[in-house]
């Protein structure tokens, strides 16, 4: 096989044209046997991951798809020894590669299996991949086997969320049973009700399937409602027609005789063509002991109404306390909030969620609430039931009984953590959004007092393509999130519009870098002047002038460029410095580096030096 067997149909195929194979084990490519150059084209054409290791040291050429599962290990590992780029899984996979280069074994699958590999620097991962590992027949060896092909993809991530799915699922039916609510969805068009496990054992009904039936005799939900309340039913289902949700309320008897109070939700899923619904879905959770606390309270119409309030303030942790700082009462914004049930809240001091270092602020509250004094949206610290600290807004107001004598507080809590961390970040985005205009601002601050013409329009036309270079290169940076742009596509952009009416006009050549952006920026400008004075003066003025674009990325962090111009109109040494020559060395300056310009016969030679 030759190097140019192999078509350069993307940067795996282009590395394995350009490697020396003669300085690895696998010698010359011209010497590789047919299998082996058969099963690396192949390799290459394919999308799918894919690497062969090949003969004894296994020897590893991998395709586009393979380069990610490398990491870092990439682009050094093409030509290297299965022990040298993967010396972690030596122990776990060698066996296999040797029995199937024996012949002893023919293939391996495995799914999600588990590698402990390092591939990001020194810090070891957990990656989960599936695999399989498939002999290549290769004549030419005593085995009739010449390597292993290798096809593998990572369900790292998959694994993870499947895990993370079966705990939430997990944690959802806890919260549901926990807070005895149930859900149960009415497919009105095929006239079925899917019940949830919660919801049928808040019903106390027994469906093996949990399919059940929407009207007639069979319809288990209307045949579990109270007798006085069933004719709710066909109210809730006629609102359902009209409104897209709407609240429920209303009494069961469960089949021991047991008579609850149930509140809850119905929310329209999707609707038939004629507007009715087809599909809804009801969420009730079980309130017969709220409605028996109301009922206890009904001798006074505003504690009634406290206790609306309450029920209604959901979202928000209301308590109740004596003025000793007792828990009285502690509503499910509070169990949501601060984590304790209110089982594990009632009787306890209010301090079990307030940090050690904040108690002084309970003892001014209570001072405070004993002289009649309201505290309002006070931002302060809590912490929750298994220690995380959050930002709460508090109100807290003295409670008076028939007497008007204080005997208690009621307190609301907001949890405002996501909002506090939100203003965080616009203050942080707001920082950095400053920082870059002003860099930007700087930028073309200095590009606009350097450049200069003849005449106005000259000058409008010089201004206007270096901003033009500018903005082509920030627009890369929004694809890296500001981090930078890479080299060679800012080449290609500033170059474009003269490698597109001849190819070979423009050859660029180089080593993929990153750039940050002040270095992004004074590239692209430099490399704009160099075009704009190679099509006015130079070698893109004529037919068959050429640029040359090559540049190194030395181990010590230096960055150095040659523009080459060949083939254009004889050049003469300028007797004085132009404006363009100006802009590239004071821009180069600005970033601690060098340009130099040798004006040969044939056409300019540019070098340009800095760190990068």
């Amino acid at each position: 096989m030759t190097q140019h067997s192999i078509p350069a149909l993307s940067e795996m195929s282009a590395l394995i044209r350009a490697k020396d194979w003669s300085k690895t084990v696998l010698g010359p490519s011209e010497g590789w046997s047919a299998s082996l150059t058969l099963i690396v084209e192949l390799m290459l054409a394919s999308g799918f991951p894919m690497a062969v290791r090949w003969g004894p040291d296994f020897v590893m050429i991998y395709n586009d798809g393979y380069r990610p599962i490398l990491g870092d290990k990439h682009p050094w590992a093409l030509g290297l020894p299965f022990r040298g780029v993967w010396p972690e899984v030596q122990t776990q996979l060698r066996p296999l590669h040797e029995a199937i280069l024996s012949g002893q074994r023919r293939a391996f699958f495995a799914e999600d299996l588990l590698l402990r590999i390092q591939r990001h620097g020194a810090e070891y991962e957990d990656a989960r991949f599936t695999i399989s590992y498939s002999p290549i027949p290769d004549a030419s060896v005593p085995t009739g086997v010449g390597g292993v092909l290798i096809t593998a993809v990572e369900t790292t991530n998959r694994v993870l969320t499947e895990k993370a799915l079966r705990s939430s699922e997990e944690r959802y039916r806890s919260a549901m049973m926990l807070g005895r609510m149930g859900t149960w969805e009415v497919d009105f068009v095929q006239g079925v009700r899917v019940w949830t496990p919660e919801g049928m054992a808040l019903f106390g009904i027994n469906l093996s399937d949990g399919l059940g039936h929407v009207g007639g005799k069979t319809d288990e939900l209307h045949q579990s409602i109270h007798p006085e309340d069933r004719h709710l039913l066909a109210q809730y289902h006629a609102l359902a027609n009209t409104q897209d949700s709407f609240p429920a309320e209303y009494r069961i008897v469960k089949p021991d005789g047991t008579v609850c109070w149930l509140s809850g939700y119905g929310r329209v899923l999707d609707r038939q063509a004629d507007g009715k619904v087809h599909h809804l879905i009801n969420v009730a959770t079980d309130i017969t002991e709220r409605k028996q606390v109301e009922a206890a309270l009904g001798e006074s119409e505003q504690r009634l109404r406290s206790l609306a309030s309450i029920v209604e303030s959901s979202d928000d942790a209301i308590i109740s306390k004596t003025l000793d700082g007792i828990i009285t009462s502690w509503n499910s914004g509070a169990v949501r909030i601060f984590g304790y049930t209110a089982e594990e809240a009632v009787g306890q001091p209010i301090t079990i969620v307030i940090p050690q270092d904040r108690l002084n602020e309970e003892r001014a509250i209570l001072t405070r609430i004993r002289r009649g004094e309201r505290i309002d949206h006070y931002e302060t610290i809590r912490q929750r039931k298994h220690g995380s600290l959050i930002v709460v807004s508090v109100t807290v107001s003295p409670v008076k009984n028939a007497d008007g004598k204080i005997v208690g507080a009621s307190k609301i809590a907001r949890d405002i953590t996501e909002q506090k961390r939100a203003q965080e970040q616009i203050a942080t985005l707001a920082r950095e959004a400053e920082h870059r205009s002003k860099n930007l601002l700087a930028t073309v601050q200095a590009t606009v007092s350097l450049s200069q013409s003849d005449t106005p329009e000259g000058l409008k036309l010089a201004i206007e393509g270096r901003i033009l270079a500018l903005a082509k290169v920030h627009s890369l940076f929004v694809d890296t999130r500001w981090i930078g742009a890479e080299l060679s596509t800012i080449a290609r952009h500033e170059l474009a519009p003269y490698s597109e009416k001849d190819e070979t006009g423009v050859r660029i050549d180089g080593p993929q870098v990153l750039l940050e952006p002040n270095a992004a920026q004074v590239i692209a400008v430099s490399l704009h002047e160099l075009a704009t004075n190679a099509a006015k003066y130079g070698a893109l003025s004529v037919p068959n002038g050429q640029i040359s674009l090559k540049w190194t990325h030395n181990a010590d962090g230096r960055l150095v460029f040659h523009w080459t111009e060949t083939g254009g109109p004889a050049v003469n040494v300028p007797t004085h410095q132009g404006f363009g020559t100006r802009i590239i060395e004071r821009m180069i300056g600005q970033l601690k580096g060098k340009a130099h310009f040798d004006w040969h016969a044939d056409g300019l030679i540019c070098e340009i030096t800095l760190q990068a």
